[in-house]
């Protein structure tokens, strides 16, 4: 059987180390891992360039995972992860769960997080090895309950830095090495020697997990040239919310009070533009948003390709915010 291997990175990856996903491409056919974020409150740094770049070199499988951390809630953490990906998923995307820190059985955590995820991108009625997948160390997914989820038809991730997978728990993909031990070490280009997992199959075979393998995916958001500014909002149940733009067309965004704000606090938002050229984010402010505020625009850099917006005031005064995009 064919063994196809791709690589998982994060902001650790980045500058002069960042991956080249079209050598990358070249390497395997197209398929990486990639971190979205670290709890509820720590966008991976890299993640808009690298989720922009994958998209944009076709890439057959990109896993999305997010590491939960156990002092935080569940929900705030996937609400987070919905934020910072946005309501669809890109074609050949599939949400993961890192699982991989928390005293006793964390089952339970792990079911939370599937819930809330697998309803966002509509993927509960689909069959259990069409939904989002679960990360976990083998040794920690025994000691805290997470075998019975291995042994389900959800597809896993398993980490073990041995020579063979011969006594791990049944898994779709198996994490062999960091990049300095364990086996199947390999060194991807841009980013060398990384956190690189194995597949038993072709890139075919492994794309073909995917909800988007077996149903339509959901319809794109399809938005009219002429936004009016109620068209684009930042709801007022999220804290973080992102949009991705790819071709670096916008030079600005402005940000305008809804009426739900009336009777409230102004509000203050994190504005966080990734910038193409320094592969990084560039140019991060805070801007005061309320009922006194006509409004409020923010320069992005060149080539931007997107923004990330993290509120930063009590939640009890949050309301819904306007913002457009233009040039």
């Amino acid at each position: 059987m064919a063994i196809l291997k791709l690589p998982d990175v994060s902001e650790f990856q980045t500058g002069s180390s960042a991956p080249n996903w079209t050598g990358i491409k070249a390497q395997n056919g197209g398929a990486a891992i990639i971190r979205v974020g670290y709890g509820n409150a720590h966008l991976d740094g890299m993640l808009v360039r690298n989720r922009s770049q994958i998209k944009a070199a076709a890439y057959s499988f990109c896993g999305l995972y997010q590491y939960l951390r156990a002092g935080q809630s569940v929900s705030s953490q996937a609400q987070a992860f919905i934020g910072w990906i946005g309501p669809h998923l890109n074609e050949g995307e599939i949400p993961m769960l890192d699982l991989e820190e928390g005293g006793g059985n964390q089952s339970g955590r792990a079911g939370e997080w599937f819930g809330i995820i697998d309803s966002a991108y509509n993927l509960t009625s689909l069959p259990l090895d069409r939904r989002s997948w679960l990360y976990s160390g083998q040794n920690f997914a025994i000691s805290q309950g997470l075998a019975p989820i291995f042994n389900s038809a959800r597809h896993t991730w398993v980490a073990a830095y041995q020579s063979s997978e011969a006594g791990l728990l049944p898994h779709t993909l198996w994490q062999s090495t960091d990049g300095a031990s364990g086996s199947n070490i390999t060194s991807w280009s841009g980013c060398g020697r990384v956190d690189t997992s194995v597949f038993h199959g072709t890139l075919a075979d492994l794309a073909a997990l995917g909800w988007h393998a077996h149903t339509d995916p959901p319809p794109p958001v399809v938005r009219p040239s002429n936004l009016t500014e109620e068209d684009m909002t930042i709801r007022n149940d999220q804290k973080y919310h992102a949009v991705a733009f790819l071709g670096g067309q916008y030079n600005w965004v402005s940000f305008f009070s809804d009426s739900g704000v009336e009777g409230k606090q102004p509000q203050k938002l994190r504005v966080a533009p990734y910038s193409n050229a320094t592969g990084g984010f560039s140019g991060i402010t805070v801007v005061t948003i309320g009922p006194d505020t006509e409004k409020v625009t923010v320069a992005l850099p060149d080539g931007c390709a997107g923004v990330s917006f993290q509120r930063t005031d009590d939640p009890s005064n949050w309301a819904t915010i306007a913002y457009n995009l233009g040039t």
